[in-house]
């Protein structure tokens, strides 16, 4: 009787690292759309209205031509500032996401998880990690979208229709890629991570596809402005500033947390005062980077963010 007993339990384990897993995955999904969604929704109803109203002006009707060029400007401006927002935002996840996804797992689920068991290299680890460079493209691509479908033509938008197909191709063309035997040696990816990357790679064609299109559109509408990388990028003082911060918070994760997988530590000494004690440090460690980074990026780039916000939070009606 102990037989089936042991079995019933074992199964019933597993299959509660396999949902819990699951769960955490999920995780990062649920963090996009909480995020960009209502800012992809709001700004996809501006740029509808205002893009709509430039063109109708434009055109002869009753409205004036200035206000036509104060709408465009207006969804310009708005559309710069969400990328500007983006690029500063993918800066946070890039440089303190990584490297402190093992810590959160660790107090929110324990040392002594199952699916913590290789530590730094477990699946959902290195799987969130993932997450945390794939974020910024779904906001990024979320507001390009936003513009494009409020600007297209029918003939624009049967033509992205069309690509939408050929990048579900490159999708699962790289989903088969990373999840074969050869990358996971090549690389050390997991089937799951290869996910997160083959969809960042089809979030890159959805955002190249807009970006191009913006710029035509713009160029079209005869505005002298255009997306550019340089455009968006952060001041080099800055810029240095994240990658320093970077650099440090993943050596120390590396000379705090490897400890966790030493196999002659029991699991009193994991849960020893000393082992949380670097814990906190590490935690401490990210804190001094962030609010460094925080403060350095205030200094150098007051004016550009202090643009940002106004944009943002007092954007010009239409009638």
């Amino acid at each position: 009787m102990v037989g089936p007993h042991f079995s019933l339990q074992y199964r019933d384990g597993i299959s509660n690292v396999i949902a819990t897993k699951q769960n955490l995955i999920v995780t990062g999904s649920l963090i996009a759309r909480i995020l960009f969604q209502p800012i992809e929704e709001t700004s996809r109803l501006y740029f509808s209205k205002h893009l709509s109203l430039s063109i109708s002006a434009s055109n002869g009707n009753p409205r004036p031509e200035t206000q036509a060029v104060e709408w465009l400007s207006a969804s310009v401006k708005l559309l710069f500032s969400l990328l500007d927002f983006y690029a500063y935002l993918g800066l946070l996840f890039i440089t303190f996401g990584p490297p402190f996804v093992y810590s959160a797992l660790l107090i929110l689920l324990g040392s002594q998880s199952p699916y913590l068991h290789h530590g730094p290299q477990s699946t959902v680890v290195q799987v969130l990690r993932a997450y945390c460079s794939l974020l910024p493209l779904l906001g990024l691509n979320g507001v390009i979208e936003a513009f494009v479908q409020s600007a297209a033509n029918e003939a624009d938008l049967s033509r992205l229709s069309k690509l939408m197909v050929a990048w579900c191709a490159v999708f699962i063309s790289a989903v088969a890629v990373f999840s074969s035997s050869w990358a996971s040696h090549l690389w050390g990816i997991t089937p799951e991570v290869g996910m997160v990357l083959a969809t960042g790679i089809n979030m890159s064609c959805r955002i190249g596809f807009g970006w191009i299109f913006a710029n035509r559109y713009l160029h079209q509408r005869g505005s002298n402005q255009s997306l550019s990388l340089s455009r968006f990028s952060p001041s080099l003082l800055a810029l240095f500033g994240f990658i320093v911060a970077a650099i440090v918070t993943r050596w120390n994760e590396f000379n705090s947390l490897s400890f966790f997988t030493e196999p002659f530590l029991s699991a009193r000494e994991i849960k020893s005062l000393v082992v949380w004690q670097r814990l906190f440090h590490h935690l401490s460690i990210g804190l001094i980077c962030f609010f460094g980074c925080f403060f350095l990026t205030l200094f150098t780039e007051w004016k550009r963010l202090s643009s940002i916000f106004s944009t943002i939070t007092s954007r010009p009606k239409a009638e």
